[in-house]
């Protein structure tokens, strides 16, 4: 886990500079960091030198870009920088200099995550290796220096090398690098985060890894609703109040080096009676994407005994007694046929989530059969399971070997045609004429025949007497 908290911290700079929160953008230098600001260019050399307007403690480093064009394409052509990934780089702390003629930056080495006391001045010296005759041609150069401090405040400070001004800054807060700071401060099994794409989410999802036992790892998602309207103590007592809530879901993941849920771990599933699924995931390669092949469900609410240790490798398509199986199906081109590792009995409310959008359309229905190996038969276990976003779902009570074989779409319950006003008056008299009569109608007409016809007995008798 300390580990993990190094990975997070070292990556809070990155979110932080990927999502940033919007700024206020002035037309005259406005920073909150920098003063006395000036650029020379000479030929493909150029060197940016300020002063620190007050203390800076720098989070990361100080990147400082040239582009041609700062409203249109951005061509980046160099950056100085002091995190030992750029071009031939000079990043330094230099004394006061009344001049911007730097052939050399000659001082202290900028390294990151260092403090930039007030008044301290900032040179950076830079060869652009792109084409001298390219660079040369441009005519909207633009310089933009990109601040970053551990309070999570940013800046960017764009120099127009053509106007030789600052033509904008752009401040902001980055709210989303605080959170994650606090969020590694506070939490030892927080499982990291990340997002992908230009804008950040509305809502964001934080991973919590849930251990169920030594070897049985699975993660709890705390969902924080429109976060960037919270503070961050709110976002903090939300997911605390998550956390120690009654909701138990939680994801694992199956692979064939690490499939076994031992007896610790479903033990632990019930006693906490938490909703543990564990999915298969697969490449498909003509889409580019992952998906789940198949998953596993067991719900600790149901269990009545932990003493199991389910293997959770399932072989969707094949099996060792595939075409038996088949052979015992009229229509063998419509089934699937599941082969799991684990045999025997299974713990009370489990359930198997199982892809088959290659084989059957949404829609169709399909009944689970089980194979018996001893009297070579096929055994009715689910019937009309129906196909939702190219899944089906079943539960299981004990595993072996399975198919799946298409069957025809249950009937639908036809509902009685409930009569208007003019067919109610003019059906007041007659028997209703509805296949559906509720038993407490049966009885109740039954017994009204009963009396009609000893009534209609008491009559003839009475008749022939008096005859």
């Amino acid at each position: 886990m300390k580990k993990t908290k190094k990975i997070l911290l070292s990556m809070i700079s990155l979110f932080g500079m990927a999502f940033m929160t919007n700024g206020v953008k002035a037309d005259e230098l406005n920073s909150q960091f920098i003063e006395n600001l000036c650029v020379t260019k000479v030929g493909n050399q150029f060197t940016v030198q300020f002063d620190a307007k007050q203390d800076i403690n720098v989070r990361g480093a100080i990147n400082i870009d040239i582009y041609d064009d700062i409203d249109g394409s951005q061509r980046l052509y160099g950056r100085t920088c002091n995190n030992g990934v750029c071009d031939q780089q000079h990043t330094k702390i230099i004394e006061k200099s009344s001049t911007c003629s730097i052939d050399e930056v000659e001082g202290t080495e900028l390294t990151p995550n260092e403090k930039i006391a007030k008044g301290e001045t900032v040179a950076s010296y830079n060869t652009i290796e792109y084409s001298k005759e390219d660079f040369l041609k441009a005519e909207n150069l633009a310089i933009q220096i990109h601040i970053y401090d551990t309070s999570y405040h940013y800046e960017t400070i764009t120099y127009s090398l053509k106007d030789n001004k600052v033509i904008s800054v752009d401040q902001g807060y980055d709210k989303l690098g605080a959170i994650i700071e606090q969020l590694v401060a506070k939490y030892d099994n927080l499982a990291g985060m990340g997002f992908a794409g230009e804008e950040l989410p509305k809502d964001i999802n934080i991973p919590f890894e849930v251990a169920l036992s030594e070897n049985v790892f699975t993660i709890k998602l705390v969902c924080i609703e429109n976060w960037m309207d919270k503070t961050i103590d709110q976002i903090l007592a939300e997911i605390d109040e998550e956390l120690n809530a009654d909701a138990k879901e939680l994801t694992g993941s199956v692979d064939e080096e690490n499939s076994l849920v031992d007896k610790d771990a479903l033990a632990a599933i019930q006693k906490d009676k938490y909703q543990a699924t564990f999915e298969y995931t697969v490449y498909n390669e003509e889409a580019d994407q992952e998906y789940v092949e198949y998953a596993w469900t067991f719900d600790g609410s149901q269990m009545t005994s932990s003493d199991y240790a389910v293997d959770l490798q399932l072989t969707v398509g094949n099996s060792k007694n595939k075409e038996t199986i088949e052979s015992l199906l009229e229509n063998k081109e419509k089934s699937l046929v599941l082969e799991f590792a684990h045999h025997g009995e299974l713990p009370k409310g489990t359930s198997v989530k199982v892809y088959v959008g290659n084989k059957y359309n949404d829609g169709d229905y399909v009944t689970l059969y089980y194979y018996n190996e001893e009297t070579k038969a096929l055994e009715e276990a689910v019937a009309n399971i129906e196909v939702k976003d190219g899944y089906v779902e079943f539960g299981l009570e004990h595993c072996s070997e399975y198919v799946l074989n298409i069957s025809t779409k249950p009937e639908e319950i036809v509902e009685p045609e409930v009569p208007t006003n003019s067919q109610q008056a003019t059906q007041e008299n007659k028997a209703p004429n509805n296949a559906q009569t509720s038993s407490m109608n049966v009885v109740f007409y039954s017994g009204l025949s009963v009396i009609s016809l000893l009534g209609i007995a008491y009559l003839l008798v009475n008749k022939k007497k008096q005859a």
